[in-house]
């Protein structure tokens, strides 16, 4: 098993569902995150490096980085198909 493989997300034989969940910071400013979770996990797979103005604007770019995540998940399959034949 080489290391991408090891790291890509939510391919664990179950099919967990993966989802964007949006939390506001505990202090002041009380600014807005995402994470990326999947059913039945206790840690965030990916998290925000920052701050959101709105839980709206935060889970719009937690979608974005979601999409980005199945793209490459999509993108290192078709080459493992290709190297397989």
């Amino acid at each position: 098993m080489d290391r991408l493989e090891r790291t890509l997300p939510f391919d664990d034989g179950f099919r967990a569902k993966p989802f964007v969940r949006t939390r506001q910071q505990p202090v002041p400013p009380r600014l807005w995150r995402w994470e990326i979770c999947t059913e039945g996990g206790s840690l965030p797979y990916q998290s925000s490096a920052c701050v959101y103005r709105s839980a709206h604007d935060a889970w719009e770019a937690g979608q974005a980085a979601l999409g980005d995540i199945f793209q490459s998940i999509a993108c290192y399959r078709g080459q493992e198909l290709l190297l397989n034949r």
